[in-house]
């Protein structure tokens, strides 16, 4: 088990991998939560 350097748990590979993960799944969530918005108030008939 690697304990020290960039590929222990707290070393610079884990902590991009962990931040470009959450990066990531910001990003895919702002686009899906954008386009369900964006239908239901089309369904609903509210001007946008």
């Amino acid at each position: 088990m690697v304990t020290s350097g960039p590929l222990a748990w707290n070393g610079a590979v884990s902590f991009w991998l962990r931040n470009g993960a959450l990066v990531l799944f910001v990003a895919v969530m702002f686009f899906v939560v954008r386009d369900a918005l964006r239908r239901q108030a089309v369904r609903e008939g509210v001007a946008a």
